[in-house]
């Protein structure tokens, strides 16, 4: 019995290994790939997870709005890394919204945006992040007060957000 290959042969058998080691390679690294990112944002969410129950257990044995301000900033600032973080409420019967708290100890907290502000009017109706660039270059931002637009930009303002009371 004898067994002859040729070299056409032998080359298309090359080519055929070649193919399915490259595609068994691919598919390796796309399997990783896959495992890495999954890791990474599983991670990701985990963590905020742990923030909000901490930041939730912790909010709920506390009556003292002081201390609420502090556990939420604290966790704001835990979970996206921001370093200067301001929080005003509505106050008074006006409802114009004071700073009450920063996680800056020396901040500057004298801002205070009555409730009909082109940002408060913003932020009450986007549910999401508001860039101040952004903000800056709109017709709400251009019909603020010189004075409000100045304290924003010495605050170093970046980003705001409307924190909503859910139903």
């Amino acid at each position: 019995l004898a067994l002859s290959v040729s070299s056409n042969d032998l080359s298309t058998y090359s080519l055929l290994i070649y193919m399915l080691t490259f595609v068994a390679v691919v598919s390796l690294l796309f399997a990783l790939w896959k495992k890495v990112i999954s890791n990474i944002f599983i991670r990701e969410e985990e963590t905020f997870n742990a923030i909000l129950k901490k930041y939730s257990a912790n909010v709920a044995k506390s009556l003292d709005l002081n201390t609420i301000f502090e556990l939420t900033v604290s966790s704001i600032a835990e979970a996206t890394g921001i370093t200067h973080i301001y929080m005003s409420i509505p106050e008074g019967a006006h409802g114009n919204y004071v700073m009450r708290h920063s996680n800056q100890s020396l901040a500057d907290l004298s801002l205070v945006l009555k409730k009909d502000n082109p940002l408060i009017t913003c932020l009450k109706n986007k549910d999401d992040l508001l860039k101040m660039d952004e903000f800056s270059h709109s017709v709400d931002y251009k019909s603020m007060w010189e004075n409000e637009k100045y304290q924003l930009s010495k605050m170093k303002v970046q980003y705001a957000l409307g924190l909503k009371e859910q139903d």
